[in-house]
């Protein structure tokens, strides 16, 4: 009998890749462990690694296809309603996953350090639901448990229905899908006793509205990704899970008056290096892109 893999992480990303894609890959590439699936309209990209797969459809096919396998027609609009579609991934992709203890959804703008030195099988083995953030769950990346009972714990979303069939983005996949495992009333029904959930704050987003781990807002300005490990500037070889860099690129969550407005759509160009050179030497993400890591850091 074949032992299952930990953990198969699902993305779903519709038009053009984004230009640190290669950069993604990469960090995928040293959690060995850990594979991805990626639902794209797109080629794979240069860089290719054994863990990360692809799935080719367009965005109305993906629509249509989640909507065939919930029950539910629904209308494909922006490609961003497709994090109401997080939720409902396990279910619909379960073929595709089958074989992983645990699986889970997602980013693209993101860059992973270690995840297995913060998951590990101890802490997968212990809890249902992970996620990294402390009162509901992190639409960057969430993880579950995967079984039957969790694949299917969308359906006790308060009026999931009607929320995933709207042509608007709803947040289904953080706050509302995490009242499921929060909310004994909503539990209980599914369950008892109520599943095992780690709602731990992981630090990876900067510049947002929630403090940093010394309790202040004053977050790493530059952050160094080196075969594998993620640190942060000021806080020496101390790993991180990810960063989450949503806040350099746009100003939807950004907290303005604390930072100012987003840096990166001012630049000519958010790389600043060849992949494959990042790849062997690392890479500095900060203010100015992806850019090659310091003397310090090298």
């Amino acid at each position: 009998m074949s032992v299952p893999r930990p953990l198969v992480l699902i993305v779903q990303w519709f038009g053009p890749w984004p230009d640190w894609i290669n950069f993604f890959v990469e960090s995928c590439k040293w959690n060995k462990d850990v594979d991805w699936l990626v639902i794209t309209d797109q080629r794979p990209p240069d860089n290719r690694a054994g863990n990360v797969r692809y799935r080719h459809a367009s965005f109305a096919t993906h629509v249509e296809f989640i909507g065939e396998r919930i029950g539910i027609r629904l209308a494909a609009s922006e490609p961003y309603k497709a994090c109401d579609f997080k939720p409902c991934l396990g279910f619909a992709y379960e073929d595709e996953i089958a074989g992983y203890a645990n699986f889970g959804y997602c980013d693209l703008d993101v860059i992973f350090g270690n995840i297995r030195a913060f998951y590990t099988d101890d802490l997968l083995q212990r809890y249902d639901v992970l996620s990294t953030h402390e009162r509901r769950l992190s639409g960057h990346l969430t993880v579950l448990r995967n079984d039957s009972l969790h694949r299917n714990a969308f359906r006790r979303i308060r009026h999931w229905r009607r929320k995933v069939a709207s042509p608007r983005h709803t947040a289904l996949d953080e706050k509302r899908f995490g009242t499921v495992f929060t909310q004994p009333s909503l539990w209980s029904r599914l369950t008892e006793p109520r599943a095992h959930v780690l709602l731990e704050e992981r630090y990876s987003t900067p510049w947002s509205r929630r403090p940093w781990l010394d309790g202040t807002y004053q977050y790493p300005e530059r952050w160094f990704w080196k075969h594998g490990a993620l640190t942060a500037e000021g806080y020496g070889d101390r790993q991180f899970l990810y960063l989450h860099f949503m806040n350099l690129k746009s100003d939807r969550f950004r907290d303005q008056e604390k930072y100012g407005a987003a840096p990166w759509p001012r630049l000519n160009q958010i790389v600043g290096m060849n992949w494959r050179q990042a790849a062997q030497e690392g890479f500095m993400i900060s203010a100015e892109g992806f850019t090659p890591l310091p003397l310090s850091r090298k």
